[in-house]
């Protein structure tokens, strides 16, 4: 429960250059501890630098969204809550994730449109 200290240790880690598989995982996880900790604009530095992989963007997407919505910005919230559904779509995700996604849409208002997203990505 030391925020701090596991914000410093990921920040180590991420210091290290860790390799391509693990530096999204280093970076998305002190992101959501900057996040936790109200650091918002850090952890939108943080997020953005995560460019691997399309698991790791529909994460990364969710995460924005988060601290977007909290930064009270929930126009750009929902695009990125969009992007990470389409991201979603493409990685094959699972449904639970799907459904978060769909509901923080719904919930600014925002139903999701496409095809693949409504139909629990069965087209």
């Amino acid at each position: 429960n030391d925020l701090p200290r596991a914000s410093e240790l990921l920040g180590w880690a991420q210091s290290q250059k860790p390799d391509d598989a693990l530096l999204p995982l280093v970076n998305l996880r002190l992101a959501q501890l900057q996040f936790a900790q109200g650091e918002m604009d850090k952890a939108l530095v943080t997020v953005s630098q995560i460019q691997k992989g399309e698991a790791w963007k529909t994460e990364a997407g969710e995460l924005r969204g988060d601290i977007l919505l909290a930064q009270g910005k929930s126009a750009e919230a929902a695009d990125s809550y969009d992007a990470a559904l389409k991201g979603l779509d493409q990685s094959g995700g699972n449904p639970e994730r799907r459904a978060s996604l769909e509901m923080k849409l719904s919930n600014l208002g925002k139903p999701a449109t496409d095809k693949a997203v409504i139909s629990g990505g069965k087209l």
